[in-house]
């Protein structure tokens, strides 16, 4: 079997979050996330579609969520059926991280220590099809890093022939000084 890419989505029940405003006379009201707002659980919930991409072999199924941060939602076994990483039936957001909510169903990634602000948010992405019989399935994930100046660049590869997923990471600083 060759590499695949499916680009598809997932309807899931959710609960929803929403901004917690801030007093602009207030300074003390601005989070440490700024200028991102503060989030925090509605307690409502609704269906919300996230848009996802699965890299297929005939050993691995790696999907990943765009709309949730380019994590990866579900990891299957196909040689013996076995979710490594269930599939969610559900998004439960609950209370915590620094903008206020967290997501804890499968796998963020993070650069160093620095809290992904917009890992709830889209990401852009570009998807490479395999072009010979034998070439890997890719994803490359990209996001500007919120007041850094730092943008990073993951590129999944998931190679036909074995039951390997290979990540390459690309760290860019579009600043003039050095970052520390």
């Amino acid at each position: 079997m060759n590499a695949e890419i499916l680009q598809d989505s997932i309807d899931l029940d959710s609960s929803t979050i929403e901004a917690v405003l801030l007093d602009p006379a207030d300074p003390s009201t601005f989070p440490s996330s700024y200028p991102f707002p503060r989030l925090r659980p509605t307690g409502r919930a609704s269906s919300v579609n996230f848009r996802t991409v699965t890299l297929t072999n005939a050993f691995l199924s790696v999907t990943f969520a765009l709309d949730l941060g380019g994590r990866i939602i579900r990891l299957q076994d196909r040689r013996t059926g076995t979710d490594i990483i269930e599939m969610p039936k559900a998004s439960r957001p609950t209370e915590g991280g620094t903008r206020g909510v967290i997501w804890e169903h499968g796998l963020e990634f993070f650069i160093a220590d620095i809290p992904r602000l917009t890992s709830l948010a889209s990401v852009e992405s570009i998807v490479r099809e395999p072009e010979e019989p034998g070439d890997p399935a890719e994803l490359t994930l990209f996001e500007l890093v919120p007041g850094t100046g730092m943008s990073f660049q993951l590129t999944w590869r998931l190679p036909a022939d074995a039951a390997l997923l290979e990540l390459e990471v690309q760290i860019h600083n579009r600043r003039l000084e050095s970052v520390h």
